[in-house]
Order: structure tokens, then C-alpha cells, then sequence
């Protein structure tokens, strides 16, 4: 097998054996790929401290034949065997750092929550959309950075990544019939704001002013968000967290820190319309 070469966004990590680690990184061509590191856990290995999470590398790894046959048109899949799985898992033989993003985010719990969810999010989302990875690297930017909020910093990309995963909720009209807003319900499973013909049985009704702070976090209108107030911010983190966890259809595990985990819980059900709506995730590991 011929090794390939990206650049590559180091999500988490996993101890494997006495001195092994399996790496799961966003790459730029590759999508998802999961890799060993061979005796990256030795005290003195450059190696090792290269493939830490929240660091962006320049990687060369041999992806597994079992990984390229399971993975045969299933673009953004490398090296997992099965969908978020152990099996075949790609040798990663070099990495050189590009950026660390780490010492910043790890020394600041806010960041650092935002940072997780924002991962959890892209390893569901991504694909092989190369996209998703500049928005990300531009995010733990932002957060090493501290140039903003980083819940905000968090909402912001996850809405940026349902656009490009075809997911964009619909905030400024309704999503059912199209009629121009903005409309006082909203639904997550119609995908967005409905109008009083089109209002579902479960439907919400937001506080006033939150579909044009969603808008704003997806356009980035920094001045708009800023200016709204500390309740809209809120319930606009909720819709997006539940919007993530109903199109990915996992309760995935960093998000609910978001936007408090009993609202999160409350809100993937009413908005849907769905309350019992059976959770098919298996979860990733933190």
C-alpha cells in the first residue's frame, strides 16, 4: 500500500497497547480517518506530542486494505472498517505540526467545552467535505485567539456546517411553504421557522429577535449577535443543538454543555414534534 499525504485536524485520541495510540483526525481529501501512532506515548517522542487533539498537522499515513474496501464508495470514510468503528485502521507513519491550537483551549474551560462540541459535531458532519475543516481550523483559531464568545464561536460553526451538510435550517421564512418571514414558530423536523398555515403540532415559539440571531451567526454578523440579549442567545444555542442531534440522529455527548442538558433533552423532542423519538446512537467516545 502507497502512504498518502494531508493536512489534518487531530479530533481525539485513544490509548492502545503499552505504548500505541489510535488518532482520529478531519482530514482535508480524506474525510474521518483513524490511525495508529506507533510508540507515540514514549515520554521523549516528538511524535507523539505532534498528534495531540486540537492540533492541525501535516500527516502521512497508509490507510488499511480493509479500510479502502469497506470504504469503497463511501467517500470521508478512511481507515474505520466500520462507520465509526475500530477495524482497519490506517498506519500513520509521519506528522509535522502546522498550528497547535491546544495550550490556549485546554487552559480555558469555556474554550475548551466549545472546542469538544465543535468536534463532536464536524466528526458527524463532515463527510468528505473538505469545508468543514477550514471552518473548524478558523474556529479553534478564534477560540486560542479569545477573540469572542466561545459557545458563540461553537453555534456558529455548527450552523455553518449544517449549510454545507445540506441541513441549513430555514430562519427567515417557512420552511414548509415558503412565506416570508420571519414567522414566530419554529419546528425542527420541517426544518426551521413555520408559518401559522404550516404550524405543526409540537412547534415552538422562540423569544423574539432569535431567528435573526441565528441568521446572524450563520453570516456572521458579529455586531448583530453581540447586541442581542443573553435569553435569545440561549434559546438560538438550544434550536442549533437540537438541529444538530435530529439530522445526525445521535445524542452526541459535549453538545448539551452548550445550552444546558435538560433544555437540549426538552427541546430535540418538542421541536421535532417527536418527544419519543427513539435514539439510534451509539455515541462517540470523548
Amino acid at each position: 500500500m502507497h502512504p498518502v499525504r494531508d493536512r489534518a485536524l487531530v479530533l481525539r485520541t485513544h490509548d492502545l497497547g503499552e505504548a500505541d495510540r489510535i488518532i482520529t483526525m478531519l482530514c482535508y481529501e480524506h474525510g474521518i480517518v483513524r490511525g495508529v501512532g506507533k510508540a507515540v506515548r514514549r515520554t521523549r517522542s516528538k511524535f507523539g506530542s505532534r498528534l495531540e487533539p486540537f492540533t492541525f498537522v501535516e500527516v502521512q499515513f497508509v490507510p488499511s486494505r480493509r479500510s479502502l474496501a469497506m470504504g469503497s464508495g463511501a467517500p470521508g470514510m478512511v481507515g474505520l472498517g466500520t462507520p465509526f468503528g475500530s477495524g482497519g485502521l490506517a498506519i500513520i507513519q509521519q506528522a509535522e505540526t502546522i498550528e497547535t491550537y491546544a495550550p490556549q483551549i485546554t487552559g480555558d474551560w469555556r474554550a475548551y467545552t466549545a472546542a469538544c462540541a465543535m468536534m463532536e459535531a464536524a466528526e458527524h458532519l463532515a463527510g468528505g467535505e473538505p469545508r468543514i475543516l477550514r471552518m473548524l481550523v478558523l474556529a479553534f483559531r478564534s477560540l486560542a485567539e479569545a477573540r469572542r464568545d466561545p459557545s458563540l464561536v461553537a453555534v456558529s460553526f455548527m450552523l455553518r456546517a449544517l449549510q454545507v451538510a445540506g441541513w441549513e435550517p430555514v430562519l427567515l421564512a417557512c420552511a414548509r411553504c415558503g412565506a416570508v418571514g420571519p414567522h414566530r414558530a419554529y419546528h425542527v423536523a420541517s426544518g426551521g421557522a413555520v408559518c401559522v398555515h404550516c404550524r405543526p403540532a409540537g412547534a415552538v415559539t422562540p423569544r423574539q429577535g432569535t431567528p435573526e440571531v441565528l441568521d446572524a451567526l450563520l453570516r456572521g454578523k458579529w455586531d448583530v449577535v453581540e447586541a442581542a440579549p443573553e435569553q435569545v442567545l440561549r434559546q438560538a444555542s438550544q434550536l442549533v443543538v437540537a438541529h444538530v442531534q435530529w439530522h445526525t440522529e445521535r445524542s452526541l455527548h459535549t453538545l448539551p454543555l452548550l445550552a444546558g442538558e435538560g433544555d437540549v433533552r426538552r427541546h430535540t423532542g418538542t421541536l421535532t414534534g417527536n418527544p419519543n423519538r427513539k435514539d439510534h446512537s451509539h455515541g462517540a467516545s470523548a
